[in-house]
């Protein structure tokens, strides 16, 4: 029986790729004004992966030295915190986390990004206490599309995969759900997070297996 909800951030809980592609294309031109992208490009090249891992694609293009990652990196995660501070509390998500918690679903958070900028939006969107444990690319030393974050919280929270139901978005997060065996709901965008999605898809799993 399912047991536990977990849920990736981006894509998922909010709409922040254009935040992140525009923060990101900001800082790497702090460093060289010659490097564009466009928002289709951004989304096919760097989609979900980490900002690190963006900046060493970015190296590997000769668009930038390895010298310039940690500062390029710095200077995106001021350009995002400022962005994000501007979010105010998402009232429909906060009704659907308290819907869930009501039913008795413990819940998760699973996040590709760091930890600053993930307990920034959760506590912005107002649904960060409703998670049992948060965990970010600062707890695994692989990333997705590596299923070491969803494992690693299966272990954290003594569940097994057949007890928990993953919400994901992207190519590389829905690589990382079904490697963990979890079962997985894939979201197509952030209207898709809602109560009654969430219950049928359970509702649904459950009826297959029980």
């Amino acid at each position: 029986m399912i047991q536990a909800i977990v849920f990736d951030l981006d894509g998922v809980l909010i709409d922040s790729n254009y935040i992140q592609y525009d923060t990101f294309l900001r800082a790497v031109q702090h460093i060289n004004k010659n490097i564009f992208y466009s928002y289709d490009e951004h989304q096919k090249l760097f989609s979900s992966l980490t900002t690190r891992n963006k900046l060493k694609i970015l190296v590997k293009q000769n668009l930038l030295n390895e010298n310039d990652i940690e500062t390029t990196y710095s200077k995106k995660q001021e350009l995002t915190k400022e962005a994000f501070e501007l979010l105010k509390e998402d009232t429909n998500l906060v009704s659907v986390f308290q819907k869930l918690v009501k039913d008795k679903y413990r819940l998760f958070c699973c996040s590709n990004n760091n930890r600053t900028i993930v307990n920034l939006i959760l506590n912005k969107l107002g649904v960060y206490d409703y998670f049992e444990l948060v965990l970010t690319n600062s707890d695994v030393k692989e990333h997705k599309p590596s299923p070491e974050i969803y494992e690693t919280l299966m272990e954290r929270a003594n569940l097994k995969p057949n007890e928990v139901l993953i919400l994901e978005d992207s190519e590389i997060g829905l690589e990382a759900a079904y490697k963990s065996n979890a079962y997985v709901l894939e979201i197509k965008s952030v209207s898709d997070v809602n109560y009654t999605s969430i219950k049928n898809s359970v509702y649904r799993l459950e009826q297959k297996v029980f």
